[in-house]
């Protein structure tokens, strides 16, 4: 054989290396692009801070609870709560009155040290402590009991979580207050709202999740096909 027809052996032996190569060093670079937009994307509509939710959300009120029962009724409940910080949370769990001369746009909470709790506040028992580790929420069931002599009319109240975020060296101790409202109508006649959507709370690993499968399955094809062309090649 020539020596013309030994390069153009090798050349054609030697291409779909070069070709596997580079597709797959640009599959590497476009999946670093896609991963850096979705965490980027993510960061920016993050929530924040600790987040407190309705799982099941009603038609009335969606960002909130909101019931209508009997006197003397009890109803089961969850909300979820999410830790957007960056380290572990501790919380404590409560729920509290709101103020007499609340209104929806202005919603003030009593305190659980200076006020007697007379309705939400008294009516709700709810876990006392919760540790949630960062970027991470978890749903938390609680119980609504009203009292048989209970008047009916509405009753306003939250739920909330206390909780102490980093804070480093600094000489103060600082507890921030999150919280859900509760929006109670006691009836004789009720008329439960209609669950409208359940709510899920998505985070970087979640969104990633299904990227990181295609992305080990892609690999795989390609180190299959380069492992076949160097079988062809040695024989």
């Amino acid at each position: 054989m020539s020596p013309k027809n030994n390069l153009n052996t090798r050349k054609f032996n030697i291409q779909p290396m070069v070709v596997l190569l580079v597709a797959f060093v640009v599959m590497i670079i476009a999946w670093v692009g896609i991963f850096s937009w979705i965490r980027l994307n993510n960061e920016q509509h993050r929530t924040l801070g600790v987040a407190l939710s309705p799982v099941n959300v009603n038609e009335v009120y969606p960002d909130w609870l909101y019931y209508e029962l009997k006197p003397g009724e009890t109803i089961n409940d969850q909300f979820s709560i999410w830790n957007g910080y960056n380290q572990k949370v501790n919380l404590k769990l409560g729920a509290l009155d709101a103020k007499d001369n609340s209104t929806l746009e202005n919603f003030q909470l009593t305190s659980e040290y200076n006020d007697e709790q007379k309705t939400i506040g008294k009516w709700v028992n709810v876990t006392p402590s919760l540790e949630l580790n960062s970027e991470e929420f978890t749903e938390i069931s609680f119980i609504l009991s009203l009292p048989e002599n209970t008047k009916e009319g509405e009753y306003w109240g939250a739920l909330y979580a206390d909780y102490e975020p980093e804070q480093g060296n600094a000489q103060f101790r600082t507890v921030v207050q999150t919280g859900l409202r509760i929006i109670l109508k006691v009836t004789n006649t009720p008329h439960p709202p209609k669950i409208t959507a359940i709510h899920e709370w998505k985070n970087v690993s979640n969104e990633i999740k299904f990227p990181i499968v295609y992305f080990g399955i892609s690999v795989t094809i390609m180190l299959a096909a380069a492992g076949l062309v160097l079988v062809g090649k040695n024989r």
